[in-house]
């Protein structure tokens, strides 16, 4: 075998290396098997459950991007393309992995940061998202984060107004992590949290009754119509203005 087809196999073997590996990279980072982006305008999508996303008040939806810029700095510097509601919904679910957010336009005086999550651990939860709504909050005037998701029992809450963390209230798997702030007068009055619930002697957890109180998804999307915008019912609005879309970077 001569030098000359000896070189010509070691490139063939590394461009066949340098494939697998940008295959494993997209297909591990959330980017293989999304719809392309698209700017044909179209009708707004509902959503709401097992989902996590922020509501920002705010009839400007480049301005809110702008803003997520300044507050959560996985976004500083990033581009925010425009996007439909078809595509930016059906790239945000297409792949669990996928951590783009899709920025809704404006829905009567409210925009959404769909498949918005908090990166901290749980220790740290509570100050990553007070940075993030605080700062949205007084640009703004009010934002919220919303989550859920029926398998893990999740059910995630939280309200800045003005610059203020009033509220933030999360829970998964039975743990309680979050629970800051005084109970907002738009929460179920019996909720029941885990830590309550575990909190209780053996005989009285055996009351069926008591993990009724518990929050689930319903409590989430109910207060999210409460206190920003219903995102279950938004396909009944008449808007065909395009959202904005972008992934997050490591910050």
């Amino acid at each position: 075998m001569s030098a000359a087809t000896i070189v010509a196999l070691l490139v063939v073997a590394l461009l066949v290396v340098a494939l697998l590996a940008l295959f494993g990279w997209r297909a591990s980072s959330g980017r293989s098997g999304l719809p392309k982006v698209d700017v044909t305008p179209d009708r707004p999508q509902a959503f709401g459950y097992k989902m996590g996303w922020l509501a920002v008040r705010s009839e400007d939806v480049d301005a809110v991007c702008a803003s997520l810029q300044r507050a959560d700095d996985r976004f500083a510097g990033r581009k925010f393309r425009a996007c439909n509601w078809s595509s930016g919904m059906g790239r945000i679910t297409a792949n669990f992995r996928n951590l783009e957010v899709f920025v809704t336009p404006a829905l009567d005086g409210w925009v959404l940061l769909v498949n918005w999550h908090p990166r901290s651990e749980s220790d740290a939860l509570l100050e990553e998202v007070r940075g993030v709504l605080e700062s949205l909050s007084r640009e703004h005037g009010r934002a919220a984060l919303f989550d859920n998701h029926r398998v893990v029992s999740l059910a995630c809450w939280a309200l800045a107004d003005d610059g203020v963390l009033r509220r933030y209230f999360a829970e998964a798997d039975a743990t309680t992590y979050v629970d800051f702030g005084q109970r907002l007068p738009e929460e179920p009055a019996d909720m029941l949290t885990s830590e309550q619930l575990h909190a209780l002697p053996d005989d009285e957890r055996d009351d069926d009754d008591l993990y009724d109180r518990l929050p689930d998804e319903s409590t989430v999307v109910d207060l999210a119509r409460q206190l920003t915008i219903d995102p279950t019912t938004i396909d009944a609005l008449a808007c065909t203005e395009l959202g904005r879309i972008a992934r997050p970077g490591r910050g």
